[in-house]
């Protein structure tokens, strides 16, 4: 009998072990207010994008993720809206989640636009589109930013596949992912990699690196500025 107890206790500690050692490695535990303020801000281009700062590494063949987002079936609103399985009005009161790789922000719903299985002041988890991250610099895709709590955003999402946070969803677009509402957003352009925290980033809805055309840049801003024109007093 005190055998069986001994081997209980064993089993027990070696479980409670393993715990903390995946506990460790899922979520970092880092000072929030530091990491904004102290990690600088790079984005890994698109293919379709026509300046690249590294040397052709895209965010697609670099993660397998050919096809993953809308942008290149979004040619007016109509298709943002059409593609994205949900169009929510949210805010971020709350602090971020950091596990692995990724930011996860911890968002309230204010408004449901679309989406059946979504309801208003439910807290859901939206993926930053992070490539990774740590205390001195910070990758995202394409030029897409981190939101900024207390402000309100319109957001079009798709639902996550196999991933490890339940009640979790993921920006359709990379251009138009998100926008905000509480004031009109603005758009960093002529931006040097890797000079910026993402503190000062977070006050951009997007961001176009150096050498990006004007007209790149108008065709962008004429959307942009339909969802903000259309979402703002939503």
């Amino acid at each position: 009998m005190k055998r069986r107890i001994l081997y209980i206790l064993i089993i027990f500690v070696l479980l409670s072990a393993g715990i903390v050692v995946y506990a460790k490695y899922n979520f970092k535990h880092v000072d929030r207010n530091e990491f904004f303020k102290n990690s600088l801000y790079s984005f890994f281009a698109s293919e379709r994008d026509t300046i690249n700062n590294f040397e052709g590494m895209t965010y697609e063949n670099m993660y397998d993720l050919e096809g993953f987002f809308i942008d290149d079936k979004v040619k007016s609103l109509k298709d943002l809206e059409e593609n994205s399985e949900y169009i929510l009005i949210v805010n971020s009161s709350k602090y971020p989640t950091f596990k692995g790789n990724g930011i996860i922000n911890n968002c309230q719903i204010k408004k449901v636009i679309k989406g059946t299985d979504v309801k208003e002041n439910e807290y859901i988890k939206i993926y930053d589109l992070v490539a990774f991250w740590n205390n001195s610099g910070t990758f995202y895709l394409g030029g897409s930013t981190p939101i900024k709590r207390e402000k309100d955003y319109i957001v079009f999402l798709n639902s996550t596949t196999n991933a490890n946070e339940p009640n979790s969803y993921v920006y359709s677009s990379v251009k138009y992912g998100h926008v905000s509402i509480s004031e009109k957003g603005k758009i960093l352009e002529n931006y040097k990699q890797n000079s910026l925290s993402l503190e000062d980033i977070a006050n951009y809805d997007f961001v176009f690196p150096e050498g990006t055309s004007k007209e790149s840049i108008s065709e962008y801003n004429t959307l942009y500025s339909e969802i903000w024109n259309k979402y703002k007093e939503q």
